[in-house]
């Protein structure tokens, strides 16, 4: 049921940006397809020497707009946030449907964690490396971190990282492992992202789908009409952008 309410309101909203004439651009930065089933996918913050490369690397659909995410680092020794990072992209497409990106950041070292929140504050996923431990302040404050179950030592090669691998399309349906090469911005070892998915629309982005719909069905009626009355039948007046402030396409 879950799933082809998806479709369906999904559908709608991409029928309705059509008749309208809105592109997926256009609909990215007007903030209409958002950060839905964002993951975090690799790890790396530990390795010989001086640590080198250190960073976090989301998954999710692509053209999700990440923009007002942001990932919360802790220090798992008194459960505080260390760093906030401010996340803006927008996932490009890496093929079937999922796109990557690597945030660089320092990470400390032993039984930290990091918190994925999204653009309303919550909390996607808390998860911690070398223990578990609850946060005490910032966006995952009374929550307890997930142990990912996998580490990196202070004699981990360079070049390597924590990473998910498996066959799935969701977070869950991948498992952390440990000493592979590492792969940032892209695809990990060992995992493959199984079909195309819809971009699922929810609660408020789901009327603005009917509404989208039902104007480009009004607009191109409209058209119609009159091109007809010149003479010109088959000629569309006008612009879909009209409709809307011209920021949004900004």
């Amino acid at each position: 049921m879950q799933l082809r309410n998806q479709l369906s309101s999904g559908g709608l909203l991409l029928v309705g940006l059509s008749l309208v004439g809105l592109s997926w651009a256009d609909s990215v930065r007007a903030g209409l397809i958002t950060g839905a089933e964002v993951f975090i996918n690799e790890i790396h913050y530990d390795n010989a020497g001086r640590d080198v490369g250190e960073g976090i690397e989301l998954a999710g659909r692509t053209g999700a707009n990440l923009h007002g995410w942001l990932l919360t680092l802790y220090n798992g020794s008194n459960g505080k946030a260390y760093r906030r990072i401010e996340l803006t992209p927008v996932l490009p497409d890496s093929g079937n449907g999922v796109g990557f990106t690597h945030i660089p950041a320092a990470l400390q070292n032993g039984a930290d964690g990091i918190a994925l929140s999204d653009v309303a504050g919550h909390v996607i996923e808390f998860l911690s490396y070398e223990g578990v431990f609850s946060a005490v302040d910032g966006v995952a404050a009374g929550l307890l971190s997930s142990d990912i179950g996998v580490e990196e030592r202070a004699d981990s090669p360079i070049g390597q990282s924590l990473q998910r691998a498996g066959v799935g399309r969701s977070a869950s349906d991948f498992r952390w492992v440990a000493g592979l090469p590492s792969t940032p911005g892209s695809v990990n070892i060992n995992q493959t992202f199984t079909g195309n998915q819809s971009v699922p629309i929810s609660g408020s982005n789901w009327l603005l789908a009917l509404g989208l719909s039902l104007l480009g069905f009004r607009y191109r009626a409209r058209s119609r009409v009159a091109a007809s009355s010149r003479g010109t039948k088959g000629r569309q007046i006008g612009s879909a952008r009209s409709f809307f402030p011209r920021s949004i396409f900004r």
